[in-house]
């Protein structure tokens, strides 16, 4: 058995408007990856030696993101999508990781922000 008492914040910016903020969100951390389940996705990040990917699993897919590349995976068709990323940037500031990104197949930016 694991025991998780570590926290961490979430906010989901479109175009500089919050969509989604949750705070307290139980984590593991093993390594330089941090997982953490937020209204039923998991998540996984890694952070290691400049390298950064994040992965969003739901019921019906999966969604990956890293510097150079993105693809979502529809379970239900066993489908893997290329998608464009055309802006990416990521800071790291004691614990606040702020990851920018914008996609080919969405007209806003998206702004991630996860305090540990």
């Amino acid at each position: 058995m694991v025991l998780i008492d570590n926290k961490l914040d979430f906010k989901l910016f479109k175009n500089n408007n919050l969509k989604i903020n949750k705070n307290g969100i139980a984590y593991s951390k093993k390594n330089d990856r941090i997982l953490f389940e937020l209204d039923n996705n998991v998540f996984k990040l890694l952070m290691q030696d400049g390298h950064f990917e994040l992965e969003k699993e739901s019921n019906d897919n999966i969604f990956k993101l890293n510097q150079e590349k993105a693809t979502i995976y529809l379970k239900e068709h066993d489908l893997l999508l290329p998608i464009i990323v055309e802006g990416f940037s990521i800071s790291n500031n004691n614990n606040k990781y702020i990851i920018t990104y914008q996609l080919e197949t969405d007209d806003e930016h998206t702004t991630i922000e996860i305090i540990l």
